[in-house]
């Protein structure tokens, strides 16, 4: 298990290291997230939960309520947590961030807890520490999106489903599918993998009606609101899932798509993690029967959402973010076997080490690019400039920045506005 003062150590090590741009304006890449959901958030104190009905108004200035527009892409638990986060500590760049590093580090802890539980050894728990330092987990662990506030969901459910295998009807792991099936869709796969899991495996019966009953429960639940706020679920999730799907044209190809995937992961975890990552699997697979069985229901988990919904994961590169369980849990299946076979802390602690050294040498020229990209800013400063402005601006803009600036402008502005494309 994981001590009281490792915890401490990792989540102390993890806030710092996501904290480094917490007061940035939001002009980094896939940033985006931070105006538009930020948006949504200060909407709801702007004209209350009753006036939106609890809907996602995303409106970029002030309109009166027959003039509301509602974002129904996702379930609205997102916006709700970052709108009261607003009212606690102020609408910015830093308190829209804290909620994802606070999720961050919970995160990473469950996913130590869950790694010592699968291997009850006291060093696997290092797999963590190699997660930590990847252009990933360093970039996008503090973007305001779903990503990381799944991340701890996900991760304590898997953690709680392997704590409570002896125990016939865990609610626990019942409710934590059922929290992050409405914080978003990727989430509804938890439930998914633990019933097939759980049907190869345990077979618990009651248990396995339980996850699909809270799976359509939080369906329908999630569609009722959105009808009951904006009146147009159903064509909503047409659309949203017919794009999601691929079943509209795009332009990439199968082949370009899994190219673009293969050079992502390469880019955001590193060639030495991804190599590491395949030994530990593989180990898994060839020492323990029962544990391989459920590593690679993890390793569903992680990506079907990426294979599945191809042009999200063409266009949000974050969505590699829901592979962190399973290259924790891989690693951590490398390090036991290593400390197994050696009976050695020391060479489990240097090998994290080399592991750690070498992720950042690759990655760095990466990263560093990746942190350095402003795209966002002259949106940004349109915004400001309609906020000190007397009289409503008018922007003429190319046809891209036409599309792309008008959600900064109204995060930042928040006064009337427009934009003309030419």
């Amino acid at each position: 298990m994981m001590t009281k003062l490792q915890i401490l150590l990792v989540s102390i090590l993890v806030f710092l290291l996501l904290s480094y741009k917490i007061n940035q304006p939001f002009w980094g890449h896939h940033e985006f997230n931070g105006v538009y959901y930020g948006m949504i958030a200060k909407n709801y104190l702007r004209y209350g939960l009753w006036a939106t009905k609890g809907g996602q108004v995303n409106n970029l200035y002030p309109v009166p309520a027959s003039e509301f527009n509602y974002h129904v892409n996702h379930p609205a638990t997102y916006p709700l947590l970052l709108a009261a986060a607003f009212r606690i500590f102020a609408a910015s760049e830093s308190t829209a961030r804290l909620v994802s590093i606070v999720a961050s580090v919970l995160g990473i802890v469950f996913l130590g807890k869950f790694i010592t539980a699968l291997y009850k050894d006291s060093v696997s728990w290092l797999a963590v520490v190699a997660v930590i330092f990847t252009p990933l987990f360093l970039y996008y662990g503090s973007l305001p999106v779903f990503e990381p506030l799944l991340f701890p969901v996900v991760t304590a459910g898997l953690w709680k489903y392997w704590t409570t295998r002896r125990i016939k009807l865990p609610w626990s792991v019942i409710s934590i599918s059922f929290l992050a099936m409405l914080i978003d869709w990727p989430g509804f796969w938890l439930a998914i993998f633990l019933a097939i899991y759980e049907f190869l495996s345990l077979k618990r019966r009651r248990f396995i009606g339980f996850l699909i009953g809270s799976l359509l429960l939080a369906f329908l639940l999630i569609l009722a609101h959105q009808f009951l706020a904006s009146g147009s679920a159903v064509e909503a999730l047409k659309s949203v899932f017919s794009y999601r799907l691929g079943i509209s044209q795009q332009p990439y190809t199968t082949l370009a798509w899994v190219r673009l995937l293969l050079t992502r992961s390469r880019a955001f975890w590193g060639l030495p993690i991804i190599v590491a990552v395949g030994l530990g699997f593989l180990i898994a697979l060839r020492s323990n029967q029962k544990l391989a069985v459920f590593l690679s229901a993890i390793l569903g988990l992680s990506l079907m959402h990426i294979l599945v919904f191809r042009n999200i994961t063409w266009y949000h590169d974050y969505m590699l973010y829901h592979t962190i369980p399973f290259v924790g849990v891989s690693l951590g299946s490398l390090f036991h076997s290593v400390f197994v076979k050696t009976k050695s802390k020391v060479l489990v602690y240097t090998l994290c080490g080399f592991l750690v050294a070498t992720t950042i040498l690759a990655t760095s020229p990466f990263f560093i690019a990746l942190v350095s990209m402003h795209g966002y800013k002259d949106c940004i400063e349109m915004g400001y400039a309609v906020r000190i402005s007397q009289t409503p601006l008018t922007f003429r803009l190319s046809e891209e920045k036409a599309k792309e600036c008008p959600p900064f402008i109204g995060f930042y502005g928040e006064k009337p506005f427009e934009v003309k494309a030419y």
